[in-house]
């Protein structure tokens, strides 16, 4: 779990992570496999497509055969950036789902979100004052909902769309009865 691992510290370990509900993600994953199926269905169809543009362009330009030979590299570039746009929106489409990191340890609750931008929110167990979770029905039945945490001093940070919330919520009153502090 990258960010969460590099900020523990000594004597300190995770004892409960959770992601996002993949249900809020999921136009990220359809449309990522709607853009790797177009970059696999261009790949797929370059050649012939390449080879229709040469024949039609030797029908047009008998007499220039270097214009020929050109626009089959021009075609050939034409489909090598739609290729590589179609990975870079895939790439970053299902960035957001891993971006996102909520951890219990024995000592505090880490919270990070963001990709480009990160915020990251870190509160020591003994800090926590309350833990809420908010579900719908919907929420419940495909567990799923929005977890509240408040601090001492008012500071709150609210986490929506989180996969099981109350098993969150359990973790975190259950290590605030054991925190080293």
């Amino acid at each position: 779990m990258g960010y969460i691992d590099q900020t523990l510290v000594e004597n300190e370990h995770v004892v409960y992570t959770a992601r996002r509900h993949w249900l809020f993600d999921i136009v990220q994953h359809f449309k990522t496999i709607l853009v790797l199926g177009v970059c696999g269905g261009l790949l797929w169809l370059r050649p012939r497509t390449v080879d229709w543009i040469q024949s039609f362009m030797s029908g047009a330009l008998e007499s220039r055969p270097e214009s020929v030979e050109r626009a089959g590299q021009i075609a050939n570039w034409i489909f090598a950036v739609l290729v590589i746009t179609g990975v870079v929106i895939a790439v970053f489409s299902n960035a957001v789902y891993f971006s996102h990191a909520y951890a219990v340890t024995n000592r505090r609750v880490i919270v990070k979100t963001g990709f480009i931008r990160r915020r990251v929110f870190e509160l020591t167990l003994k800090h926590v004052e309350a833990v809420m979770v908010t579900q719908t029905v919907l929420g419940r039945i495909l567990s799923y909902g929005t977890v509240d945490i408040r601090g001492t001093g008012g500071l709150v940070g609210s986490y929506p769309r989180l996969m099981s919330p109350s098993r969150f919520r359990a973790a975190v009153h259950a290590q605030g009865g054991q925190a080293v502090l």
